[in-house]
């Protein structure tokens, strides 16, 4: 007898956040509502759980979260949840810093190892960018990078002396760690994949503005160029991702659709899948 799994996604919360009028406690209100209605197996976030440096702590926002009523709470990072890493320790340091502060929560971290529920599994990253999502802009303003060449550099510098590593190191290092998992899942789990960052150029929008297209390069990476897309893992039935506050369904032919589960200010979340 085949078992599905019921799940809600929620993403990109950002708790304490002012200027978005409310919506991360929106979201988790009508979180809340769904699941107490409901009976729910996974309760996942994609990442972005609190807003860093306001008056919710990443520990608050987590407390908040395992407390939305399901069977099992998943959490992959988002780079404003490990910003509170910062200077705590070192980066490649953040799935142990998160480890120790949910294990009272009972909030399984994807990052560190995936999470297998019968016969599912969920693998997850945060998944560091590697700046490839970058385009000239056809806006010219000289505080923003004009070429790619100048783009790295600047942001390179930026790493070494913040986070005492390059982006090309953090970007292997994440991917190696989230290609480890999935190569340890047998080929007949069935499989849903999250990362919080975006996986491909069909998420970004380009041309709104000179700022808007530099923020593109810190968005994601292009999948499509790896040795080993992450859909084309044996049994993939669901991709997600978040971050850039814009949903999006990117259909596939042959393999699942990708989705980008996070939001408008005005919320379209919570997202609910059955597998």
């Amino acid at each position: 007898m085949e078992v599905s799994l019921k799940i809600l996604v929620i993403s990109d919360t950002h708790l304490g956040k002012t200027r978005w009028n409310g919506l991360g406690d929106r979201v988790f209100q009508r979180a809340f509502t769904l699941a107490s209605e409901s009976e729910f197996d996974v309760i996942l976030h994609c990442g972005d759980i609190v807003e860093p440096k306001t008056e919710v702590s990443l520990e608050k926002g987590l407390e908040i979260f395992s407390q939305i009523p399901g069977k099992h709470h998943l959490w992959v990072a988002g780079n404003n949840d490990i910003e509170w890493t910062f200077g705590k320790s070192e980066i490649w340091q953040y799935t142990e810093v998160f480890s120790e502060l949910i294990e009272s929560f009972g909030i399984h971290l994807l990052d560190e190892y995936p999470k297998i529920i019968g016969e599912y599994a969920f693998a997850g990253n945060y998944c560091f960018p590697d700046l490839s999502l970058w385009k000239p802009s056809i806006f010219k303003e000289e505080k923003y990078a004009q070429s790619f060449e100048e783009l790295y550099t600047k942001t390179n510098e930026f790493h070494i002396k913040r986070l005492r590593t390059t982006v090309n190191e953090m970007f292997t290092w994440s991917q190696n760690h989230f290609h480890s998992g999935l190569r340890m899942l047998g080929k007949e789990l069935k499989k849903v994949i999250i990362s919080h960052t975006v996986p491909s150029t069909e998420l970004i929008i380009y041309g709104e503005s000179a700022r808007y297209d530099h923020v593109n390069a810190f968005m994601g990476w292009d999948d499509s160029k790896s040795k080993k897309p992450l859909h084309t893992y044996d049994n993939v039935i669901l991709q997600l991702c978040g971050h850039t506050h814009r949903h999006k369904v990117v259909k596939r032919e042959g393999y699942c659709d990708l989705i980008n589960v996070s939001s408008k200010i005005e919320g379209e979340q919570p997202w609910v899948f059955e597998v």
